[in-house]
């Protein structure tokens, strides 16, 4: 008698799963035609889970043969009729359209019972968007992608990656946030949309910066003091749709509770919410805005809420107010009388200050969530030779930390000139530097956040001291060190720059600092907007007061809007004696 061996099947011929099986076949006889046993062996499958699969066309690859798999089916059979000992691969030949599959316990050897722990895990595809740079050499480099996911770029690189990845389908677009010290850099190719595959064709090219030396200053709008509001303290924020976003401190529809308004580069205003100062509703006197990755606006009010210690609030750009959070007044627990911008991180949350409350009564740093959920992140100690009264809120630095500034520090208050600290995510505090005031010369009392500049160093201002007793632009490094940058002189021969300076700094497009002084100037101590190189050259760009409509008494920093000119807000003067907001177009 003589076996043989069948031939491998083909599933598809033969109605079976498209992995060849072997069967062996067993013939008997002898002579004169004999009885013969027929013995068949043991077979065995393989079959997938499948995760996550909502788009069509996934196909595997099983050793040589192709399984396609369906939309939404939850497993999937590989092969079947296969003996023990044969040797198996899953591969993902073809993903689906606008998904990411990968195979999990895709090879292995078949023994005595089906193959059940293959997994097929699929996910929504992402790609990452780039491309190359030339001529940047000065380190401070920030890209935005669709406003967000802000990605810092080292000295010298010729090569970038966004942060982030976008989806199948989405959008990108690219643009600096953030100019490199000195440099000034353009981006073409840097929108698209519809994404199938990774993007490396963006071009960046970087040249050293044009130093503005002429300004022209227009009154962009004069508040009447009614229902559109009156005395803006704080700085404008330009949103997506380009137009400037900010805050009155007083006036609007519901008597003296401020406003919400936006107003266009062209000097048309529209108030979106005014406060209700005369109930415990809505908030009163808030502290500037800022828009959020999802496009509404976020901000706080020093006051009002449900017990009337002030408020976090949400208004949308169709001009509908919803209050988020009221703080409780009480020392051992939460923070009151917040104030200063809040900061969005990272990590999508929303981050601020108040002066006052806390475990120990000395004010607290504070996360909130953009559904209204708030924490006390860090509890300010004076007792404990801590900062004290933080109220100019916190930016988020490239280390991913949160930095501020405290006007006091310390026990004792006849020694207590102010600080800079820094808090991690977690809550971790430490003071950064503490001023030393009076004969050390290294100014005292800041009142207005710090700026993170295109060299990593952090910037600020403090309000007085220095040589000249009338406050000082000062630089600190991450690791602590400070140098006082200019000294405002009230009295001296420079005092035509201004004094005071009350608002933080802004790094501008040519690298320069720029910043407000609330006093001094040619013009009846109504303030000044100034201008501060890297290397501390400090020169007048514009005296407040030089005409009766004109505004006087900023106490708001700039803004540099994607058109190039700066914007701001003074808290009196124009018009109607309630403010303005001005335009300064550099040259």
């Amino acid at each position: 008698m003589k076996r043989k061996f069948h031939p491998w099947f083909r599933g598809y011929r033969y109605g079976v799963a498209p992995l060849l099986a072997l069967a062996l076949i067993s013939c008997g006889g002898g002579g004169g035609g004999g009885s013969g046993n027929n013995t068949t062996s043991s077979t065995y499958s393989i079959t997938a889970s499948v995760q996550g699969l909502t788009g069509s066309g996934l196909v595997l690859l099983v050793n040589t043969m192709t399984v396609a798999v369906s939309s939404g089916a939850p497993s999937v059979t590989l092969a079947s009729m296969l003996n023990s000992g044969a040797a198996y691969t899953v591969t993902v030949q073809t993903q689906p359209t606008g998904e990411t599959c990968s195979v999990t316990n895709g090879s292995g050897t078949v023994s005595s019972s089906n193959v059940t722990n293959v997994g097929i895990n699929c996910a929504a595809a992402t790609f990452t968007v780039g491309g190359a740079i030339s001529g940047l050499s000065a380190v401070g480099l920030v890209l935005l992608d669709n406003e967000g996911d802000a990605t810092p770029v080292a000295a010298n690189a010729t090569q970038f990656v966004m942060s982030s990845p976008i989806a199948y389908g989405g959008s990108y677009s690219i643009t600096v946030k953030t100019p490199p010290g000195g440099e000034t850099c353009e981006i073409s190719q840097g929108s698209g949309s519809d994404i199938t595959a990774n993007i490396n064709s963006v071009i960046i090219s970087c040249a050293p910066g044009h130093s503005f030396t002429s300004f022209t200053e227009t009154v962009l709008y004069s508040f009447t003091g009614g229902d559109d509001g009156a005395d803006p303290t704080t700085a404008l924020t330009e949103g997506t749709d380009g137009s400037l976003y900010g805050t009155t401190s007083a006036g609007g529809a519901n008597g003296s509770g401020g406003t919400v308004f936006k107003i266009t580069t062209a000097g048309v205003l529209t108030v979106l919410h005014s406060f209700k100062n005369d109930t415990f509703t809505d908030g009163s006197v808030p502290s500037g805005v800022i828009q959020g990755s999802d496009g509404n606006f976020y901000g706080v009010t020093t006051y009002g809420g449900a017990t009337g210690n002030g408020t976090v609030f949400k208004v949308t750009p169709t001009a509908t107010e919803t209050v988020l959070y009221s703080f409780v007044n009480g020392v051992g627990g939460d923070g009151f009388n917040p104030s200063g911008n809040l900061t969005q991180a990272t990590n999508g949350n929303f981050y601020g200050t108040a002066p006052s409350g806390g475990a120990y009564g000395n004010g607290v740093v504070f996360e909130i969530t953009p559904s209204g959920q708030e924490s006390v992140l860090y509890s300010f100690d004076a007792s404990s030779n801590d900062g004290y009264s933080p109220g100019s809120g916190v930016i988020q630095a490239s280390d991913g930390n949160l930095y501020g500034t405290t006007p006091g520090n310390g026990a004792d208050v006849n020694k207590s000139f102010g600080a800079v600290f820094k808090v991690t995510l977690s809550g971790q505090e430490t003071l950064l530097y503490t001023f030393q005031g009076g004969a050390a010369s290294d100014g005292q009392l800041p009142q207005a956040g710090l700026i993170q500049g295109g060299d990593g160093n952090f910037y600020g201002t403090t309000t007085e001291g220095g040589v000249g007793v009338s406050g000082t632009v000062f630089k600190l490094t991450p690791a602590g060190v400070e140098t006082v940058l200019n000294n405002f002189n009230a009295g001296g021969a420079t005092s035509v720059n201004g004094y005071s300076p009350v608002a933080s700094l802004i790094q501008a497009s040519d690298g320069n600092l720029y910043g407000i002084n609330n006093l001094g100037g040619a013009n009846n101590n109504d303030g000044t907007v100034f201008q501060v190189t890297p290397q501390g050259v400090t020169t007048l760009v514009y005296a407040f007061g030089a005409d009766g409509g004109d505004g006087a008494n900023s106490q708001a920093n700039l803004i540099q809007a994607s058109d190039g000119n700066f914007y701001g807000t003074t808290h009196s003067g124009g018009a109607h004696g309630y403010g303005t907001i001005f335009k300064i177009t550099p040259q």
